[in-house]
């Protein structure tokens, strides 16, 4: 039972903190092939167990000799020697007693000598790869931290290792919790389904995620709003598993469960977050391993995976991050850059609450433009269709229009090729769009209303506007408008 307080409402940057502190020391290890190390840091230093080359080769194909039969030749007055004191060889043969090699383009065979004429002087080790000349034994090859390349898994090979001590990535489980939430193969079963139910789609987005992440993710059966059932399963995870993360249950609703279930079970780290969405994320020490209450709603879910978890996931794979993981939040979101724009509208954030602000762009007679769109935690598409996320800080309350802002893009967009409509929403333009994206446009439609859209458009913030306005003193449509 945890008699410990614990924070509550606190920054992002201090629950990230706790967590990276709480469990960077708490890594698995292995030792495996170098090849089956790729991507994986290493736990120890790596020495050099041989000399690469162990033996002193040829850097060239030509042929072996003791330097010293070279000296004086040159084109004009060129040496022959005898076979007895040279030999052929290829590139990476041994040399044997031989000091030297010269290249087949600076000799010339002596017709029915078995001869060779040499117009060129050597010194010793010309062209002569010289033992250890890579790689000595007792070399440091690489530290511990580094993380295995394919460059160093075949330096290893070379270098006699069989086996490197590497930090496994930690094995997380995704518990999906709650009445109202259906499996997928339920909710595409093809039956009716009743109101107040939908499908369970976080663990898709966590499965997905996890996956561009270069980790693996197990998916539990879904549970029902009981305690004694999720206090069961919590327990038995946070046994097999490295990482836990538990689905809704967060808030403070009657079925919400998980806050007492964490300080039943273990060791309460923070409860709430100031951050919108995802305000309702918890997380805790069981069994020594940390849970995290991940909010139910999608975009919830989605930054919580982005801020709290994927930094978790790394520090607990050995990599070295700042203390609140912060710079690896728009590696986690797939960020392929940054665009710096300007608010195309007024914007208000809660107090003391990081935003994480769903954008779309544009560029209009050369200024780049953004906006917001449906700021909703349950609201899935708005993620799906933004071009990127500015995270609106906590201590801006109010972002007027006119602000620049900096989006971490999570799309490549081609400002050049889209255009912006706005105006009075008719299905007929939605039409257009994918027709337009087969012509190689990017077609956005904004709607905002007729008045709207011809204010945009008179602004110079739209390429495009429609009203269907009537002037009842006329009877016509528009044209006194415009």
């Amino acid at each position: 039972m945890d008699m410990v307080t614990y924070p509550e409402h606190c920054s992002l940057r201090d629950a990230a903190r706790i967590l990276t502190d709480t469990f960077a020391d708490r890594t698995g290890r292995a030792a495996m092939p170098p090849g089956d190390a790729l991507g994986l840091v290493l736990a120890e230093d790596v020495i050099s167990l041989r000399n690469v080359p162990h033996y002193a080769a040829s850097a060239m194909d030509g042929y072996a000799l003791m330097s010293a039969l070279t000296s004086g030749a040159t084109p004009a007055t060129p040496i022959v020697l005898s076979r007895e004191n040279f030999a052929w060889v290829n590139t990476g043969m041994p040399v044997g007693e031989a000091d030297s090699v010269v290249m087949i383009e600076d000799t010339s065979e002596d017709a029915g000598r078995g001869a060779i004429k040499i117009f060129k002087s050597l010194v010793q080790g010309e062209n002569v790869r010289a033992v250890g000349e890579d790689v000595t034994r007792g070399a440091l090859l690489a530290c511990r931290g580094e993380r295995v390349t394919p460059a160093l898994a075949s330096l290893f090979l070379c270098a006699g290792i069989g086996e490197v001590p590497v930090i496994t990535k930690p094995r997380t489980i995704f518990i999906p919790t709650g009445n109202e939430i259906i499996s997928p193969e339920r909710w595409l079963g093809g039956e009716q389904v009743e109101p107040g139910l939908v499908a369970e789609s976080n663990s898709v987005y966590a499965s997905a995620m996890f996956r561009n992440w270069g980790y693996e993710l197990a998916v539990s059966p879904i549970l029902p709003d009981d305690p004694e059932v999720i206090a069961d399963a919590l327990q038995r995870a946070a046994r097999d598993y490295d990482v836990v993360l538990l689905s809704a249950g967060s808030a403070k609703g009657k079925r919400d469960h998980s806050a007492e279930i964490f300080r039943e079970l273990g060791r309460m780290l923070f409860r709430y977050v100031r951050m919108k969405p995802g305000r309702p994320a918890m997380a805790a020490d069981i069994n020594g391993r940390p849970v995290i209450c991940v909010p139910g709603f999608p975009m919830s879910c989605a930054v919580t995976l982005w801020s709290l978890v994927y930094p978790l996931l790394k520090v607990m794979s050995g990599e070295r991050v700042h203390a609140d993981g912060s710079e690896y939040v728009a590696e986690a979101m797939g960020s392929i850059g940054t665009l710096g724009a300007e608010l195309m509208t007024n914007h208000s954030s809660p107090s003391g609450v990081g935003e994480w602000m769903r954008v779309k762009c544009a560029l209009v007679d050369g200024r780049k433009l953004c906006w917001p769109l449906s700021s909703g935690a349950s609201v899935l598409r708005a993620l799906a269709e933004s071009d990127g996320i500015s995270v609106v800080p906590e201590e801006s309350l109010e972002t007027p229009k006119g602000s620049g802002l900096t989006i971490m893009l999570t799309r490549r967009v081609d400002l050049d090729k889209r255009l912006l409509f706005q105006g009075s929403d008719d299905p007929a333009f939605g039409l257009l769009v994918s027709f337009m994206a087969r012509q190689d446009i990017d077609l956005v439609i904004r709607a905002v209303g007729s008045m709207a859209g011809l204010a945009a458009l008179g602004r110079g913030e739209a390429h495009l506007a429609a009203s269907h306005l009537l002037d009842v003193s006329t009877g016509e449509y528009n044209t006194s408008f415009i």
